[in-house]
C-alpha cells in the first residue's frame, strides 16, 4: 500500500509541475513573412514565467552539427526603443553564432510568446567587442524548418561578424 501512494503521490507531484512549464516553438520568418530562416526556437518558462531557458535549432535544417543554447527572463520593450517589437517578451542570451560558427561573437533575442502574422514577434542583435554590430528581426511563425515543407534559408541571425 505505501508504494502505491508513493507512486500515486510522484505522478500527481510531476504532473503539476508540467502543468506550469509552458513551452513555446517558433520558425524565425522576416518582417514580411516571406522568409522562412533555418534555425527556430524552443524555450520553456520556469519560476512563475519570469525565466525561460531552450535551444535555438540549428541542426535540423540549418546543417548545423549542434544546436545552441538560449537563458534570459521576462522582459518589457517599450516603444520608445524604436525596435519594432513593443510589450512583454523573453529576452535570451543564444550561443548561436559560437555553436554555429565557433566565434566569440553574443547573439540576444527578445520573442513574444505567440505566433505572429502582421506585427514583429521578434528580433535579435549582435554584439562583438562591446558593440553591437548586427540586427534583424521579423515574424514568429508555426512553421519549423526542415518540418512544415517550407523552404529555408540562412540563419536569423545572418553571418559572424569576424
Amino acid at each position: 500500500m505505501k508504494l502505491k501512494s508513493l507512486l500515486v503521490i510522484t505522478l500527481l507531484v510531476l504532473g503539476c509541475s508540467a502543468a506550469f512549464a509552458q513551452t513555446y516553438t517558433f520558425g524565425f520568418e522576416n518582417y514580411n513573412g516571406t522568409t522562412l530562416y533555418c534555425n527556430y526556437e524552443t524555450f520553456t518558462l520556469y519560476n512563475s514565467g519570469y525565466l525561460a531557458a531552450g535551444t535555438d535549432n540549428l541542426t535540423a535544417a540549418c546543417g548545423g552539427a549542434t544546436n545552441a543554447v538560449m537563458v534570459g527572463a521576462k522582459t518589457t520593450v517599450p516603444a520608445s526603443a524604436g525596435l519594432g517589437q513593443t510589450g512583454a517578451g523573453y529576452g535570451m542570451g543564444d550561443s548561436l553564432f559560437t555553436a554555429y560558427y565557433g566565434v566569440n561573437e553574443q547573439w540576444f533575442v527578445v520573442s513574444k510568446t505567440k505566433a505572429s502574422t502582421k506585427k514583429q514577434g521578434w528580433f535579435g542583435l549582435a554584439g562583438y567587442n562591446g558593440y553591437v554590430v548586427s540586427s534583424n528581426a521579423g515574424l514568429l511563425t508555426t512553421s519549423i524548418p526542415g518540418k512544415s515543407g517550407r523552404a529555408s534559408a540562412g540563419l536569423s541571425a545572418g553571418k559572424a561578424s569576424k
